[in-house]
């Protein structure tokens, strides 16, 4: 991967990338631990760190995301009623 282009993909194309979470977040927390922290974001970091080790762990099941749709919902400002 170069300059976040999959294979030489025209830039803005979508790309679907097939990732080990388990192996992601373990090389994540190799870095986690070198990031440094303030006081005031030591929370956020523990909670990071808790949800990485989960993930390598396989205490977290992930699920794909769910898909949006561009269709406005009959209630949403901007929708016409027919």
């Amino acid at each position: 991967m170069q300059n976040g282009h999959v294979n030489g993909a025209a830039p803005g194309a979508p790309q679907t990338v097939q990732v080990n979470p388990q192996q992601a977040a373990a090389f994540a927390l190799q870095f986690l631990a070198r990031a440094p922290t303030t006081r005031a974001e030591r929370e956020a970091y523990d909670t990071a760190e808790m949800f990485l080790q989960a993930i390598v762990s396989g205490q977290v099941m992930l699920t794909p995301a769910p898909q949006v749709t561009d269709a406005k919902a009959p209630d949403a400002p901007g929708a016409t009623a027919q």
